[in-house]
């Protein structure tokens, strides 16, 4: 669901029961700290989240999911960080193993984050202006950021 304003940490917890998902895409929900520490806390399962534009998530939020056990992509966006909380939340990451990272006000350095993905063997890219869910696999000159290669559908 992109732009899901109306789900909130509420939401978020009613859900727990779902075992199924593996993912779960919720850009632009109303949610906080609080859902990203739930979801790493009660849906060890998911492999995939994508949080990017909910303004209620800080460093805290991403600092719950960075280090789930089985968490292998999350999308998230910079509205709330800085450069070396980036740096310092991608060099935290457990199992993740490819981030993409909306950055609209362009306050990034895309090509050290990306360079710091290609030292750890895994895969950071960094959008302007398509949620990430729809920019992977957006040509270079249409303003995505870095191509993801084609591995998976969703």
């Amino acid at each position: 669901m992109e732009n899901a304003r109306l789900i909130t940490d509420a939401g978020i917890r009613a859900l727990a029961p779902v075992q199924s998902l593996n993912g779960i895409g919720i850009g632009g929900a109303a949610i906080t700290d609080a859902s990203c520490e739930f979801i790493a806390l009660h849906w060890q399962h998911l492999t995939y989240v994508s949080i990017y534009n909910c303004n209620g998530v800080t460093l805290k939020g991403l600092q719950a999911l960075a280090v789930s056990a089985n968490l292998q992509e999350l999308d998230f966006s910079t509205e709330n960080l800085t450069q070396e909380e980036v740096f310092d939340l991608l060099a935290s990451f457990k199992n993740i193993k490819w981030c993409g990272i909306v950055d609209p006000q362009r306050k990034l350095d895309a090509d050290g984050i990306k360079a710091k993905g290609t030292e750890r063997e895994k895969y950071f890219s960094v959008y302007t202006n398509y949620p990430p869910a729809f920019a992977r696999d957006i040509p270079l000159d249409q303003g995505a950021g870095t191509e993801k290669p084609a591995t998976k559908g969703r």
